[in-house]
């Protein structure tokens, strides 16, 4: 069996998106690259629905070209930023509310910065980065009259600043665990620069917020914590199901989780030691191959049908 699902309308919204945005050039500076990557049609690419709080993992139904800047490393260069699916999708999600003086967290290839600047409803865009290798980099090619880039800590300037923000957009982690475990206190943290009327939007919020609104972290702890860790000792994979996080198709399940999220969002440890300690034990199995068994049926995370119903 396979999950399925259209995502005819996240294509037709990214293309969108993709016809917004600036001219990327490609430049190399240092340990930086701007370049592009390419998402062949048919290949498979994580996608974002903002509407659900899900991510999805599709075939894509026409190739892609999106910007991307890489990280030189010891050997080779590695993505750091991009402006793939999932990620325009979201940060799509966080420009479409924004008005008025806009304050951004987290520079990145610049698009939510250029994406709330072409809406007619906001007055100025002001961007907090801490690097100035990125700023030196991307300011030039998002040159924009409403948009201002300082260089900084965007926490410090917020607790230094004097100025009121109609939105705040925060956009500074390296992951999605991250991003959605410090959403509510980051909010909170940033609430003391809104105007009477602000708002403060994070990355992938609707994530959060789907997560909060259900429960489903804290339920899966009492599971995990009631059954002993049963789960854990005896892994298996469930037929047409994602991973309640990151919408991945579980290699192993962990109480409605993949085993990379069961860890991530701290659910193994809020279940209590003995469960954090299956949980090491399953991962060093998963890791030495002993469990790859469990993945033969699924060559990739998920095989869709674009636009097709499940067969009865």
């Amino acid at each position: 069996r396979c999950m399925i699902f259209d995502i005819t309308h996240l294509a037709k919204l990214y293309s969108e998106i993709l016809t917004k945005l600036p001219l990327y050039p490609e430049v190399e500076r240092s340990s930086l690259r701007l370049g592009k990557s390419v998402g062949e049609s048919g290949r498979t690419e994580r996608w974002y629905n903002p509407r659900i709080g899900r991510f999805l993992y599709a075939r894509n139904p026409m190739a892609v070209e999106y910007p991307a800047l890489e990280q030189k490393t010891a050997s080779d260069w590695t993505t750091w930023m991009s402006g793939a699916p999932d990620e325009c999708l979201a940060m799509e999600s966080m420009a479409r509310r924004s008005s008025g003086d806009v304050l951004i967290g987290g520079l990145g290839l610049g698009i939510l910065a250029w994406l709330c600047a072409a809406r007619s409803s906001v007055t100025s865009v002001t961007v907090v980065e801490l690097q100035q290798s990125v700023v030196n980099l991307i300011a030039p090619v998002i040159s924009h009259t409403k948009i201002t880039i300082t260089r900084g800590d965007v926490w410090q300037y917020i607790e230094q600043t004097s100025h009121k923000f109609d939105f705040v957009a925060l956009d500074t982690w390296p992951d999605v665990g991250s991003a959605v475990q410090e959403s509510s206190t980051a909010k909170t943290r940033a609430a003391r620069v809104l105007s009477n009327r602000g708002m403060v939007r994070t990355w992938l919020d609707e994530i959060a917020e789907r997560l909060v609104q259900t429960d489903l972290l804290n339920r899966s702890a009492v599971r995990a914590r009631e059954s002993g860790g049963a789960m854990l000792v005896e892994p298996r994979m469930v037929d047409n199901r994602a991973c309640d996080f990151c919408g991945a198709n579980p290699f192993i399940d962990c109480y409605g989780f993949c085993l990379e999220c069961f860890v991530n969002t701290g659910i193994s440890y809020a279940a209590g030691p003995d469960v954090a300690e299956k949980t090491r034990v399953l991962m060093l199995r998963a890791s030495s191959g002993e469990l790859n068994h469990l993945a033969k049926p699924y060559p990739e995370m998920y095989e869709y049908i674009i636009g097709k119903k499940q067969p009865s």
